[in-house]
């Protein structure tokens, strides 16, 4: 009886394209076109405005202020943010301070001389360096005509959105409301100077006649793109038509870079 030796066949295995590495290119490439995007997007956000000072309507601010960067980072994948986040330096933190003064006395008084800008609704608008802005709130904390004095601040990352409030929530008509000031800022740093985008919003009480109750009004809307030395400040002063028998609102926004 003839006994063979079966020796063991070698087969080759016919490997298909892995649909794994496939995706990866995919992914890859994906990310590539959205850091290239987001890049574009960025920089032509950061440019220096050919203005001082550039005023915005609510509708300007809030494309400027919620659209961009932030409607995109909404919808990426945190994946897709954590990579974005490798390839952008950590931006570092701008200090906003603003004091708020309702003033009765003329604002020839404050010694601002002529304004940079004024809008539509006659806020005026000033830049002032640090020095300066120190004086104006010193000369302002020492007259008596002053009616309402608030400071507040927030610290943020360049580039990123905030605000600084400081309200009280009221029932009126059955609907809660919020009296005081909301100041909406995006500061980015601009060379040796601060980009600030801000919206100032203050509202109150009206004096109503007699017999009859407050109700919530507009006391002061001003909304505008600013380029501010560090440690400088944007000066508003204004108010609408029916404040002004309560007094001029001025608003000093003073920035200044964190390390």
């Amino acid at each position: 009886m003839n006994h063979e030796t079966l020796l063991p066949v070698e087969t080759t295995a016919v490997t298909k394209p892995q649909k794994r590495s496939r995706f990866r290119a995919a992914r890859f490439a994906f990310v590539v076109i959205i850091i290239a995007t987001i890049s574009i997007s960025f920089f032509t956000v950061r440019k220096r405005p050919a203005q001082q000072i550039v005023w915005l309507t609510g509708p300007e601010f809030h494309q400027a202020y919620d659209g961009g960067w932030r409607r995109i980072e909404g919808k990426l994948p945190l994946w897709i943010l954590r990579l974005w986040s490798r390839f952008t330096p950590k931006q570092p933190g701008i200090s906003v301070k603003a004091s708020l003064f309702t003033l009765s006395s003329p604002i020839e008084l404050l010694d601002l001389g002529a304004a940079i800008t004024t809008n539509a609704n006659g806020t005026r608008a000033w830049i002032l360096s640090s020095a300066q802005a120190k004086t104006l709130i010193d000369r302002v904390e020492r007259t008596d005509h002053v009616d309402g004095m608030e400071h507040l601040e927030i610290i943020t990352a360049a580039g990123s959105s905030a605000q600084i409030q400081s309200v009280t929530t009221s029932n009126f008509g059955g609907k809660p409301v919020s009296i005081g000031p909301i100041i909406s800022i995006c500061p980015r740093v601009s060379g040796k100077d601060i980009n600030l985008l801000t919206e100032v919003y203050i509202s109150g009480w009206s004096l109503p006649p007699s017999n009859t109750a407050p109700a919530p009004e507009l006391k002061f809307d001003a909304a505008c793109r600013a380029i501010v030395p560090k440690g400088g400040a944007l000066v508003l002063l204004g108010g609408t038509d029916k404040d002004i028998k309560d007094g001029t609102h001025l608003c000093i926004l003073s920035s200044q870079l964190k390390k």
